[in-house]
């Protein structure tokens, strides 16, 4: 292999890193707003320093399936810190199988009152706390600063952390993934230059619907000025993704597809992509302009 290759092959893999790496911290940024918001939502008890309450203790370890689970054991302990910033509480307790004294840290769902009345009047106390002081916060305050409700699925950080695994696999993508890699470039504006647009892999099928039930706008996103629109591609039948690049710049559709389906697939899909959207969209524009984008002035090409 050539100097040439391996440096090109270098900064493929420092740019695959990078985005992984991003991708990461956008989890971790979304796994701790999700946490903030439903501590705001169901708020934890509070537990008080000297106060006594009910803990659950491992005792033994016993094997599931393979697997070593913690059996647990539940006594009294008496609270001697509270950490109320994590939820996090430090207890004096007797182990229940060597009864020696005994303390460490708890987190709140190991912790609970010592009866259910306690405990029930504690969480009426929190969560009436808690409305008072979302009351005194904006509409928008309710969620994260700038995030709208509606990314609540994409911003899942279950979903982002099981889509970089399949990433990093040899498995089969889907639909999810796809759609939140796509939400974090549009969200990251990886491209600097131009004006990009990120479809959804519901757009291209929903084409295929009559003009008059088509629903592909809302499958575009929030920018409608973009002038490089980028539409992922399922083919069912190969169990295949490719990407479709709609350049109004260029008056182009670009294929990027690696294992190269045959013409009569990209065919039907350019075929697709002009019938029921570019036809459509020409009603929006000018005299001047629609006899520029007429579907016949648009180039087919596959890089």
């Amino acid at each position: 292999m050539d100097e040439c290759k391996t440096e090109e092959l270098t900064e493929l893999v420092k740019e695959r890193n990078s985005i992984r790496q991003k991708a990461r911290d956008a989890s971790n940024k979304a796994s701790q707003y999700m946490v903030k918001r439903e501590l705001r939502r169901n708020p934890p008890s509070l537990y008080y320093k000297g106060e006594t309450v009910l803990i659950r203790v491992p005792v033994s370890k016993k094997l599931v399936k393979g697997k070593k689970n913690s059996l647990k054991n539940t006594c009294e302990g008496v609270i001697l810190e509270a950490d109320h910033s994590v939820h996090k509480y430090f207890i004096s307790y007797s182990d229940p199988v060597t009864l020696k004294s005994k303390t460490g840290w708890f987190k709140v769902d190991e912790v609970t009152s010592v009866t259910k009345e306690e405990e029930n009047d504690w969480q009426q106390k929190t969560k009436s706390d808690s409305g008072r002081r979302n009351a005194n916060c904006t509409g928008h305050e309710a969620d994260s600063p700038g995030q709208p409700a509606k990314r609540a699925r994409t911003d899942n950080a279950s979903l982002l952390e099981a889509s970089i695994d399949q990433i990093i696999s040899s498995e089969k993508l889907n639909g999810d993934t796809v759609n939140l890699y796509f939400d974090f470039l549009r969200n990251s504006r990886a491209f600097g230059e131009g004006n990009w647009g990120f479809a959804s892999s519901y757009f291209y099928p929903s084409l295929h619907r009559p003009v008059e039930t088509s629903t592909y706008s809302k499958h575009i996103g929030n920018n409608a000025l973009w002038e490089q629109l980028m539409v992922p591609v399922h083919l069912p039948t190969e169990n295949h993704w490719l990407l479709v690049l709609i350049s109004v710049l260029n008056v182009c559709l670009y294929i990027y597809d690696s294992p190269r389906c045959t013409a009569a697939t990209y065919r039907t899909i350019c075929d697709a992509i002009k019938e029921g959207f570019i036809r459509n969209e020409l009603q929006w524009l000018s005299d001047e302009d629609r006899t520029l984008f007429q579907e016949d002035n648009w180039d087919e090409s596959t890089p």
